[in-house]
């Protein structure tokens, strides 16, 4: 399995367990203490209990924190280890004639490598309302779905190695086996998916870059309504998105082999230390 699929924020904290201070974890990844430090500060605020405590001699895990060093680890260990090939994604993406090809296709490139997902371009409008996602010709306005850069009722964001181990559900009843994340202003949208008390956890964040934050940890699917937020995460490889219709039609198939199944769980164990409080 690709290193690239772990969440780097994860390593970044065994390497903080290993090497015991900011500095030497900056000076091996080749970047400033205080960017290691503020990464590493945002994800222990996610939880309710200290991962670390810094002193002027080092930086010491706490006992919940190496119990979840040592969860990390195993999935780590698990992936590494792993020689599953994901079957690709296909999406169908209607492309305004206005907007030249090559803007498009930098958008897709590093995941379409990388096998989790191929596209299909079209620009016939007899297309349009039916391909998994559109690009126009003009930037979101928040007013009209036509004129988004993403032209989807919702979408669905999630660490591409979240998608890949677990499949994304497809049905109100599939969101047994995944925690999901809704902005607070969405709580109304549970009611007409019907998807109330039938998550395998639910979480309401605040804003989309807590919710971002959350998906790119592996913590679980995210309920996302800007499309121009997730534009820059596929654009910086980090998100997988996939358009949302109709109560869920698009199905992505779940990978059965055994390392796949061991990760449900523990990613959703991570998950609930996560939405604590």
């Amino acid at each position: 399995m690709k290193k690239s699929l772990i969440p780097d924020t994860w390593l970044m904290l065994l390497q903080l367990e290993e090497l015991g201070s900011f500095s030497k974890v900056g000076e091996r990844r080749g970047i400033a203490p205080s960017s290691v430090k503020r990464r590493l500060d945002d994800l222990q605020s996610r939880f309710d209990q200290p991962i670390y405590r810094a002193e002027p001699t080092g930086v010491f895990f706490t006992a919940f924190g190496t119990r979840l060093a040592a969860g990390i680890r195993t999935s780590v260990r698990t992936l590494l280890e792993s020689d599953e090939k994901p079957e690709p994604v296909t999406l169908t993406v209607f492309r305004d004639p206005r907007v030249a090809a090559a803007r498009i296709l930098p958008l897709f490139s590093k995941a379409a490598d990388e096998g989790a997902v191929s596209f299909s371009l079209t620009v016939s409008e007899a297309d349009r309302e039916s391909a998994d996602l559109a690009i126009t010709a003009r930037i979101a306005d928040g007013t009209s779905p036509r004129n988004r850069i993403a032209s989807v009722p919702w979408v669905l964001t999630a660490s591409p190695g979240l998608i890949r181990r677990t499949g994304v559900p497809y049905s109100p009843e599939d969101f047994r086996r995944i925690p999901v994340i809704f902005l607070q202003a969405d709580r109304a949208m549970l009611k007409s998916l019907e998807l109330a008390g039938k998550t395998a956890r639910t979480h309401f964040v605040p804003d989309m870059e807590t919710g971002i934050m959350l998906a790119k940890s592996g913590a679980g699917i995210f309920f996302g309504t800007d499309p121009g937020v997730i534009e820059r995460e596929i654009r910086r490889n980090e998100l997988t998105v996939v358009p949302f219709f109709k109560g869920i039609e698009l199905q992505i198939a779940a990978e059965a082999k055994p390392a796949a199944r061991k990760l449900i769980p523990e990613l959703r164990s991570l998950f609930e230390e996560y939405g604590r409080g």
